[in-house]
């Protein structure tokens, strides 16, 4: 249906069984993608998914690209069906820009209320870890009602998000739950609208977050929250 410019999935059938899932994953039988690298590529006019997406993986990168005119941006989540409970580790996602806008500069065709930007998940039952995302602009993702975010992380451990800018954000610019790791060097321009702002919101009972130089740049009359 038109739902991912780039996929990296597996077959999870059966994988929550696999003797392998929850202590090694790599040896599953049907594992996450191993060492694959998308890069250097433009995703557009997908309204309604997600221009580059990760059902977990290992040592998988998406980097210098442009996502234009997509649901959702560009995702290293956990797996999905039987794996959705399962995270893999050392991904990155980096070097590259997203906007809801179309190529032209006019306004999004996307109609859905969620848009997730970047998601790096992981599972209850396997963390996600080490994953980092740094060196990215990001236009027009989250949502007024909170159902979504700009950068949203939940179950990974060891998580950097870094060197970051946000513009044209709504309700939350970062959301972690669930997790741990540093939040480091991101700016946060004006939300496209205040209604439910948060510039960084984490909701963990178990996890420590470090908040470090992060900025709320103002250039215009709406703040967040």
């Amino acid at each position: 249906g038109n739902a991912y410019g780039f996929s990296l999935t597996h077959d999870s059938t059966g994988y929550s069984s696999d003797p392998y899932a929850a202590s090694n994953g790599r040896l599953a039988a049907n594992p996450f993608c191993i060492d694959f690298k998308v890069h250097h590529f433009t995703s557009y006019d997908i309204p309604l998914w997600v221009g580059a997406d990760a059902h977990g993986g290992y040592e998988c990168e998406i980097h210098d690209f442009s996502i234009y005119n997509c649901r959702h941006g560009a995702h290293m989540a956990s797996g999905s069906g039987s794996a959705l409970n399962y995270g893999g580790e050392n991904c990155k996602i980096h070097s590259g820009t997203m906007t809801t806008k179309k190529r032209d500069g006019t306004a999004t065709s996307v109609t859905a209320v969620d848009r997730l930007g970047v998601v790096i998940n992981g599972g209850a039952t396997v963390a996600g870890r080490n994953a980092q995302v740094y060196g990215l602009t990001i236009d027009g993702y989250g949502d007024s009602s909170n159902t979504s975010a700009s950068i949203t992380t939940s179950f990974t451990n060891n998580a950097s998000i870094r060197d970051i800018t946000l513009t044209n954000w709504k309700g939350y610019g970062i959301y972690g739950s669930d997790g741990n790791g540093t939040v480091e060097g991101v700016t946060f321009d004006n939300p496209a609208d205040a209604t439910g702002t948060s510039c960084i919101r984490f909701d963990t009972t178990t996890g420590v977050w470090n908040s470090i130089g992060n900025k709320h740049r103002v250039q215009s009359g709406t703040v967040a929250l």
